[in-house]
């Protein structure tokens, strides 16, 4: 799938990994896109999509979330694979990013645990940067701490020799980066209004159960004060990202 204007420097293609339809790449995405990037989209949920065997002609890695967990590679085999070119990324100096799922499998693949957090996050909760986050390129020009989307009941430790960039009260580990090209996201700075639509609905049990019909009026509530604010700082990150492909490609 190409999906940018045409231009004049060299083809920068990225390898996206999406686990599930509804979790797409939203403000992300779109911003590679505009910038002129091809992104090559493999939806897993369709089991005729197969994975390249590498990274080569790729400048960039990204793994989006899914409902899915690190370990169950029996449940869903393409996660070995998943691994083996986050494996190949590493070796080969190829950006990475990781979103939710997508964090979990870089911070494995990076040696930490993936582990249930003490609780779930489902809605909007406020994060911290650190020293270390404020520092990061991934995060320059965006304030010392800002609420985002969250929906997971999963957690990551932070890899030995990477950096702790964000922090929230209810899982400490948000965000690390590993060699200033390699960056996981437990939270969903990526979506659109849209997408949070869709997960309220075709996850309506999961957050039912983690909060009852309070927690959907008020994730609801929230996404119509917050996202004018959200889109801005997503779109300022997705540019950071930008900014490290193309120091490196």
């Amino acid at each position: 799938m190409f999906c940018g204007p045409v231009e004049k420097k060299k083809a920068r293609r990225a390898l996206v990994i999406q686990n599930v339809e509804i979790e797409g790449s939203g403000v992300i995405g779109h911003t590679m896109c505009r910038a002129g990037w091809e992104l090559d989209l493999r939806m897993m949920e369709d089991p005729r999509v197969v994975l390249p065997l590498s990274l080569r002609g790729y400048q960039a890695l990204i793994i989006l979330g899914g409902p899915m967990n690190v370990y169950e590679t029996k449940t869903y085999p393409y996660l070995y694979q998943v691994d083996e070119l986050v494996t190949q990324g590493l070796y080969a100096g190829v950006p990475m990013l990781g979103i939710c799922l997508g964090a979990q499998i870089l911070a494995k693949n990076l040696g930490a645990p993936v582990v249930r957090n003490d609780k779930p996050e489902i809605g909007w909760y406020d994060v911290q940067l650190t020293r270390q986050g404020l520092e990061s390129p991934l995060f320059a020009g965006l304030p010392d701490h800002f609420p985002v989307f969250q929906w997971h009941g999963d957690r990551f430790y932070i890899p030995e020799g990477a950096l702790h960039l964000a922090a929230s009260e209810d899982c400490t580990e948000q965000a690390f980066s590993y060699d200033d090209r390699v960056f996981g996201l437990q939270f969903h700075l990526e979506v659109t209004v849209q997408m949070i639509g869709t997960w309220l609905a075709a996850y309506h049990d999961e957050i039912l159960d983690f909060g009852g019909a309070a927690a959907v009026a008020e994730t609801e509530r929230f996404t119509r004060k917050l996202w004018v604010s959200h889109y801005r700082r997503a779109l300022r990150l997705a540019r950071n990202w930008l900014a490290v492909c193309d120091r490196l490609v």
